[in-house]
């Protein structure tokens, strides 16, 4: 009976804990007569066969709350790899593997942007809204991580550099028990975002955002990682495929690239995109 109470004290915590579960007594024989309403003739030998074995139901009750944490930080960590820790190492490899260093430089800090901005405060978002944050441990940890990008690797107002990211995310995987990435982890994330990015090109009609993407994954198929960047920088990483993908390839590149500067990139230009990009 005292499992059952943990789990419907871990249930009435709703998405976020905001408080510990404990075994209450009262809440013990609640449940005893919600059971059967004629337990009340009952209920003083319940009581009295509660107080003798009082010890051993509070620790069945903590047991039962420890595995519900766990599962409950085991879903957070699986959450975490997909949606951050992945992310954030297939973008800084392909970052890396630029050997542009003035280019590379900008991916980077675009990187740090999209990570502090968005990646991870959506992410700490997608797991509050499902139930993940109700661990004690793992709603410290975010509380923590979120702090500690907020606060600039200089004191100043230039805001948190990649060696400040990268530390309080390592930091914050070895905190959380999260898997840490191996080559092997790398390629199988790394061949999974550009199936992602493919598949998102499939019913996608914008022109700029169809051709950013298409170099995206062309790039990827070239070299290690995957680049996260924005349509500005599209032309200059255009520029890397040259030569890798052949005359005609970069001709056609280069074409579609104009017709988007233009406004003049056709439907049948679309479709041949996304071939290209299907066929890696």
């Amino acid at each position: 009976m005292s499992r059952n109470q943990a789990e419907i004290q871990w249930e009435k915590l709703g998405q976020v804990r905001q408080q510990d579960c404990i075994l209450k007594e009262s809440e013990m024989y609640d449940d005893f007569l919600r059971k059967d309403p004629d337990n009340l003739l009952h209920l003083p030998v319940f009581k009295a066969i509660f107080q003798e074995i009082e010890f051993d139901t509070e620790a069945a009750f903590t047991e039962e709350i420890s595995r519900l944490e766990a599962e409950n930080e085991a879903d957070f960590s699986a959450l975490w790899i997909e949606r951050v820790a992945s992310r954030f190492q297939v973008y800084k490899s392909g970052a890396e593997a630029i050997e542009d260093v003035k280019l590379q430089t900008q991916l980077l800090e675009l990187l740090v942007s999209y990570t502090v901005k968005e990646l991870i405060p959506e992410t700490i978002a997608r797991a509050q809204s499902k139930g993940l944050l109700r661990s004690r441990k793992t709603r410290r940890h975010t509380q923590k991580l979120s702090t500690a990008l907020n606060t600039s690797a200089s004191g100043g107002n230039a805001g948190p550099d990649l060696r400040h990211v990268n530390a309080a995310l390592e930091k914050f995987t070895k905190q959380q028990s999260i898997e840490r990435s191996d080559a092997t982890n790398l390629a199988e994330w790394k061949s999974a975002q550009v199936k992602e990015l493919v598949r998102g090109m499939q019913k996608d009609t914008d022109g700029a955002r169809l051709f950013l993407t298409l170099i995206v994954v062309l790039l990827a198929n070239q070299q290690d990682g995957i680049v996260y960047a924005t349509g500005k920088l599209a032309p200059k990483l255009m520029k890397l495929l040259k030569g890798r993908l052949g005359s005609k390839g970069y001709e056609h590149v280069e074409g579609w690239k104009d017709a988007v500067k233009a406004g003049k990139l056709t439907a049948e230009d679309q479709e041949e995109m996304k071939l290209l990009a299907t066929a890696g």
